[in-house]
């Protein structure tokens, strides 16, 4: 692999040869110090020139593909919903446990564990004052807290490779699979498939 010095317009400056597939310091390829840029030839594993690959598919498999990953989508949605919801229930109860064991435990922890904050304004009365204690206790003592579920259809990426949550992928999808249906190709181009691959 060669790599090549210059301001990418005008002819180069320097050329050195590189190892092929290495990430290196130009201090450690070239010794001039006059570079305005790097422009690297793309290399296989091999040191040889890569080459893009082009790849047609079938226009009727896309549609299934996209179509099958509807439903997968559709089951993993609400599989997450079920969990998450079942989630809460436990927080629930876990919240109720520590608070059991916090006023059972009241009397026996030290006053240095312990502290009180008190506030009187706000409430609309000032007959009542808000007296909040808050204790300290070893985790041992504690239910080990539920652990919220992932959601599978969080957004993610940024620009062209950015993902939408369910609903944006689910509009996608079908819109994709609109087109498709209207288009009296045979096959999919490379670049075609490539936009809906990230859905597969």
């Amino acid at each position: 692999m060669l790599i090549y010095i210059g301001d990418g317009f005008s002819t180069p400056i320097l050329r050195a040869p590189c190892e092929a597939n290495h990430i290196i310091k130009l201090r450690t390829c070239l010794t001039q110090p006059r570079a305005y840029g790097m422009f690297y030839i793309p290399t296989n594993e091999r040191g040889n020139m890569s080459r893009a690959i082009s790849v047609k598919v079938a226009r009727t498999k896309v549609i299934d593909a996209l179509t099958n990953k509807l439903q997968e989508m559709k089951l993993a949605k609400e599989a997450y919903e079920k969990a998450d919801a079942q989630w809460e229930a436990d927080v629930k109860q876990w919240r109720e446990a520590i608070s059991q064991i916090g006023f059972a435990h009241f009397d026996k922890v030290k006053n240095d564990d312990k502290e009180v904050s008190i506030r009187n304004w706000g409430y609309g009365s000032d007959k009542q004052t808000k007296v909040e204690i808050t204790i300290t206790l070893d985790n041992s003592l504690l239910p080990t807290e539920p652990t919220r579920p992932t959601d599978p259809f969080q957004s993610k990426g940024y620009g062209r490779n950015y993902i939408g949550g369910y609903d944006d992928r689910v509009a996608e999808i079908l819109n994709a699979i609109n087109l498709l249906r209207m288009s009296d190709e045979e096959v999919v181009s490379t670049s075609t498939y490539q936009h809906v691959a990230r859905y597969l």
